[in-house]
């Protein structure tokens, strides 16, 4: 076979909060020219990177000693809230509240799913899982901005942000 099935429940979360993740990828910019943050936006991505370097390993440790749910459930809620603070975002601070928030709660959802989804499987179907992990994942970063962007297209950047915050919970 070429998926592993019992990776798809967590390939299928991982996809709703990728949506919002790659809509704020793909849209960010002229999000923050439109709202006049462009300045903030320039380092909304550098807070979101140095974010992850942090709370990835940390993750781990929890994940492997508390279990998946301890880690999986904040960290989905962290990405819900990043995406919230950076629809609403009335100023610059907020705009990096969201990209610390989005960073520990999607960015470190990456690589915990992929742990749940491993979880889920025999050691010889180890890349079938985080293969079918990232069918969803990667389907929801290629096909968000494409949704969500039409979302954009008739009612606002913000109007789309808040729809991600509603995929992601």
């Amino acid at each position: 076979t070429f998926v592993a099935p019992r990776a798809f429940p967590i390939g299928f979360i991982g996809m709703l909060p990728a949506f919002g993740f790659a809509a704020v990828l793909t849209y960010l910019r002229p999000f923050a020219a439109e709202s006049g943050l462009e300045r903030w936006g320039a380092l909304y991505f550098l807070v979101y990177s140095a974010v992850i370097v942090v709370s990835r390993p940390v993750a781990g440790i929890i994940q492997d000693r508390r279990g998946n749910d301890v880690v999986i459930v904040p960290i989905i809620a962290a990405a819900a809230l990043g995406l919230a603070a950076t629809a609403w975002s009335p100023n610059g601070p907020v705009l990096l509240v969201g990209a610390f928030c989005l960073g520990l709660g999607y960015g470190t959802l990456v690589s915990a799913g992929q742990a749940v989804a491993i979880s889920r499987v025999g050691p010889l179907d180890i890349g079938l899982a985080v293969g079918s992990f990232f069918i969803f994942v990667d389907g929801g970063t290629g096909l968000g901005p494409m949704v969500l962007g039409g979302v954009a297209q008739h009612w606002g950047y913000r109007t789309m942000l808040w729809v991600s915050v509603a995929l992601a919970i």
